[in-house]
């Protein structure tokens, strides 16, 4: 009560307030107002008047209800639960539901969301998507619940939230928000720690939190690509190799490991590599392969540790395609010993050829002699 004492009051003696009446309670119990707190004062003498009324008539009044109805005291907290869930409904701001992470590209993510309970689309006016605490997009009540955001550094950690301005306020940050960015290091430890709060968004008293601690999994190797396929390629003599990327995660990992690229073995040895978590292409010519013309080729996955899957399914180079690398790198062999012929070059090859020849002439004549 307003004088200070409590206690269990009759349903009776309660009645709902309006907003304005309330607005005009919390003045009066914060003391803002103090003619009305005087006013107040008579009123407590005036309630608790009331209250001292004749206990023998409330106690045949209860006696004669039905033994299996409610006491008195239990209806009173009914009505009071359901008054406060009420106040509760209607102080409560709507805030967006299920943000989620749709996708997360390179420098840019698209977010998802749901519009609030409790409150007709009409009455949204406008959505606030923050980046990090500030408003980078604005998104009108009556459009899709959807947003691109783009310049983002995805290698660092974000948060995105989305705030709902609706007739009855805007909501907070801590109510639609999610993180995005670098994923949790493998094999670290890590604490979460969750405090409740009332649905106003503010902490309540005493100890209402808990913590959970955790480590992470030991980073694992990536998955090769599939449907690796091999064909002649944009000029003579070269090969077009293509395949899928791994499927990745938003975070941009592939069972445990951040992707940096793939890399090509020709017959066992490692001839190209090719940069980019989505690349799923490499031109290959003759000069890649150092020499030798290959007959299989596969294609593994390199994490950012230079960590390589398993290999990918072997492709088989058909003979029309070893035939045109083959053709391709005699000629340029041939290129290249043309390039290194010069003048100068002829005439330091010419005095040893004589002496050759000098040579087969002296070992002739000396057999002649033996004969």
């Amino acid at each position: 009560l307003m004088d200070g004492r409590r206690g269990l009051v009759p349903s009776n003696f309660i009645e709902k307030l309006s907003d304005d009446d309330l607005s005009e309670f919390h003045a009066i119990m914060s003391g803002n107002n103090p003619q009305e707190h005087d006013d107040d004062s008579t009123a407590a003498n005036s309630l608790q008047h009331e209250l001292d009324f004749d206990s023998s008539e409330e106690t045949d009044t209860k006696s004669a209800k039905n033994s299996n109805s409610k006491s008195p005291a239990l209806e009173d907290l009914s009505v009071q639960k359901s008054e406060i869930s009420s106040h509760i409904d209607s102080t409560v701001i709507p805030f967006p539901k299920n943000l989620v992470l749709e996708r997360q590209l390179g420098s840019s993510v698209v977010i998802t969301w749901q519009p609030p309970d409790g409150v007709s689309p009409q009455d949204v006016r406008v959505y606030h998507v923050c980046l990090d605490g500030k408003v980078i997009i604005t998104v009108k009540g009556n459009e899709r619940t959807k947003s691109l955001i783009e310049n983002v550094d995805c290698n660092q950690v974000h948060r995105i939230s989305v705030r709902c301005l609706s007739s009855k306020g805007l909501s907070q940050d801590n109510q639609a928000t999610i993180l995005i960015g670098k994923g949790l290091e493998a094999g670290t430890e890590h604490t979460v720690t969750i405090t409740a709060r009332n649905p106003l968004g503010e902490k309540t008293k005493g100890h209402q939190s808990a913590f959970v601690e955790f480590r992470t999994l030991k980073g694992g190797m990536p998955e090769p690509p599939i449907n690796v396929q091999v064909e002649a390629g944009p000029r003579e003599g070269s090969l077009l190799l293509t395949w899928l990327p791994v499927t990745l995660e938003p975070s941009g990992f592939s069972n445990g490991a951040l992707v940096k690229g793939y890399v090509v073995y020709a017959d066992g040895q490692r001839t190209k590599e090719a940069k980019g978590a989505t690349n799923d292409h490499m031109i290959l010519n003759a000069s890649d392969f150092r020499g030798f013309i290959p007959r299989n080729l596969v294609v593994r996955t390199v994490n950012t540790d230079n960590q390589e899957s398993t290999d990918s399914e072997v492709v088989k180079l058909p003979h029309s395609l070893i035939s045109e690398i083959t053709d391709s790198a005699a000629k340029e062999l041939v290129s290249k010993d043309k390039s290194k012929k010069t003048p100068s070059a002829s005439k330091e090859r010419q005095p040893s050829i004589d002496q050759e020849i000098q040579k087969a002439v002296e070992v002739v004549t000396e057999s002649e002699v033996a004969m």
